[in-house]
């Protein structure tokens, strides 16, 4: 089961612009459902429907069978201040959901 690990907000990307950066993990993943999730991340944006650009970065540890994943949610600053608590809320719980259903199709 996956589980939130951190948030942490990037070095600007430009200057209207910020990045956030939510991490996750999972432990017993192996090398078969790491590659079917990562072929599937793109789906997230239309998972919850993110008027946001979205990045992904993921570490996979095969001799632990450990998987990272970084969610990069880039934000325009003029939005971030009045949208930065309901952004981290939506990612901190969908990004699980879309992972589970996710793994659960890998499975069928």
């Amino acid at each position: 089961m996956i589980k939130y690990v951190s948030l942490e907000v990037l070095d600007k990307i430009n200057s209207v612009e910020t990045e956030i950066l939510f991490k996750f993990q999972d432990s017993g993943v192996n090398k078969a459902q790491y590659v079917f999730v990562k072929e599937r991340l793109d789906n997230y944006k239309g998972f919850i429907d993110s008027e946001y650009k979205i990045k992904y970065d993921t570490i996979y540890d095969g001799s632990n069978d450990i998987l990272v994943i970084g969610v990069i949610i880039i934000v325009p600053d003029h939005r971030l201040p009045k949208d930065q608590k309901k952004l981290i809320e939506i990612h901190k719980n969908g990004f699980p959901k879309f992972y589970e259903n996710t793994m659960e199709s890998f499975k069928q």
